[in-house]
């Protein structure tokens, strides 16, 4: 097995591309597994590890031979690779664990095949996909009133039980894990470092002109916002609404949802806009934002006060934080100023584009997340 080489299971967006190119270039091996049913439109590159399959076979004959086809994939890739980082819920490579647990075998967070790379001294760092797997809903639904799980289109869908049993799995398996700094989780101890990373040679920053238009740009995946009707995460109704009194009020603004775009689409729609919404109720900037602050676009987003004070706790020499927060109380004001006051778009542009220069930067990223994963001893695991 090489020393330095790590496997990003599942892509976390143009996060998992940028720094395996980043840590290839420091001279790891380094590659992407994308598993059965990874939308394609998500991904950034075309030389991934995608999952053996015999195809959608039927029947618990078909069922179980696509189960152990996936196990020796994955043993495998725990011999070809040393460290594997999982981009939200640890459950490849899928088994009968739920069967195990019902015939009283084994505890509801066991998985065999991250069991069985323990054979192997493979390392595991977990990166949560989002709050279900960070923490549990009992303590986010506590959070502005309930506004962000009342918010949420997954909340019938979430529920603490499974939430537990999959953060007890990264308890029990991930030797580390690793978080954006922002929610200090009461559920599993984490260990806040800079793992985002934008590729400059791609998010690069357009000349923006001065000419009399200005494109306010809003984006969401259209499958995942709306399973509750009157519920949506990134706040998209209030957004459309407010968006739309702007527009009547300045002709000069244009303003631009889309949805169900490829990635490689979406970087052109950033690059072709001025100010990008990301999201109202969450409380952080996401995928979205980074990638607009990498184009250099004004971006707004709300901003959860005590998430901020927790950033800059853990981060204390990041630069100031250039993102808008905004409210749907207060965001026709924040976006009303930007398109009144070109000066003041252009420096909060700037300052967004410098932020991501200097906190998204792949040679320095890299290089901390290098030293975490060779400082992991081969035995312990993060405690809690």
């Amino acid at each position: 097995m090489i020393r330095k080489s790590v496997l990003f299971i599942v892509p976390d967006y143009h996060n998992s591309f940028s720094l395996s190119n980043s840590l290839r270039a420091r001279g790891w091996r380094a590659a992407v597994f994308v598993p059965k049913g990874y939308p394609s439109r998500f991904l950034y590159a075309d030389n991934l590890l995608r999952q053996w399959s015999f195809g959608d076979r039927r029947g618990r004959f078909g069922v179980t031979a696509n189960i152990l086809l996936s196990l020796l994939q994955y043993l495998v890739l725990c011999i070809r690779f040393r460290f594997h980082v999982t981009y939200g819920r640890m459950v490849f490579p899928p088994s009968y664990e739920a069967e195990f647990v019902r015939w009283g075998w084994c505890e509801d967070d066991f998985h065999i095949g991250l069991q069985l790379s323990r054979l192997f001294g493979t390392r595991h760092v977990f990166i949560p996909s989002g709050c279900r797997d960070e923490d549990l809903k009992v303590r986010f639904s506590q959070l502005d009133g309930e506004q962000m799980c009342g918010n949420c289109g997954f909340f019938s869908q979430c529920h603490d039980k499974e939430n537990a049993k999959y953060i007890g799995r990264a308890r029990r398996y991930a030797h580390v894990r690793v978080t954006l700094g922002f929610h200090l989780s009461g559920a599993m101890s984490t260990t806040p470092i800079r793992y985002k990373v934008l590729d400059f040679d791609r998010w690069t920053s357009p000349n923006r002109g001065y000419d009399d238009r200005i494109v306010v740009l809003h984006s969401h995946a259209a499958e995942s916002r709306n399973l509750i009707p009157g519920r949506n995460i990134k706040g998209t109704p209030i957004i459309d609404t407010v968006m739309e009194r702007i527009c009547a009020r300045y002709p000069h603004v244009e303003y631009r949802r889309v949805t169900g775009l490829k990635s490689t689409e979406m970087l052109v729609q950033h690059q072709a806009s001025d100010i990008v919404i990301d999201q109202l109720f969450y409380g952080h900037w996401g995928s979205t934002g980074i990638e607009a602050m990498g184009v250099g676009c004004a971006v707004i987003c709300y901003l959860r006060p005590t998430w901020i004070h927790q950033f800059r706790q853990n981060f204390p020499n990041a630069p100031e934080i250039p993102v808008l927060s905004a409210t749907k109380d207060t965001l026709e004001e924040v976006i009303e100023r930007l398109v009144n006051d070109r000066t003041y778009l252009r420096e909060v542009q700037i300052k967004t584009r410098q932020f991501a220069e200097e906190f998204f930067d792949p040679e320095a990223v890299s290089q901390e997340f290098e030293a975490m994963l060779l400082g992991l001893s081969r035995s312990a695991r993060q405690s809690d």
